[in-house]
């Protein structure tokens, strides 16, 4: 798990070099782009939501631009959620505006 957090380039090389040259099977979990992209192996990809794991089946850089355009388009939903929820405000807030300039006028009409 993670396992380039403490390691400098030259520990990371060995790390690369090792796992290449290793003929057995090998379980790495790391965000680490420089190792996942050198290393010979296969990406697999957990999903949190529908629980399960299953192979990526490209490679890290095109995975990355995937990522990178979902993260865009939640960011885009989230930013129209927002605004509309702002104009809604903004509406309410002058339609109470409105309501409270109407009974002051009529309050002040029967004053009078």
């Amino acid at each position: 798990d993670e396992p380039t957090n403490h390691l400098d380039i030259e520990s990371v090389d060995a790390l690369v070099d090792g796992i290449n040259g290793f003929e057995g099977g090998v379980v790495v979990i790391s965000h680490d782009r420089r190792l996942l992209q050198t290393t010979n192996c296969a990406l697999w990809y957990c999903d949190r939501a529908k629980q399960s794991i299953y192979p990526l089946g490209c490679e890290f850089d095109a995975y990355e631009a995937r990522v990178l355009k979902e993260i865009a388009a939640r960011h885009a939903a989230d930013e129209e959620r927002a605004q509309a929820r702002a104009m809604l405000r903004k509406k309410r807030r002058d339609e109470a505006r409105r309501r409270a300039d109407a009974a002051a006028k009529k309050k002040a009409a029967r004053a009078t």
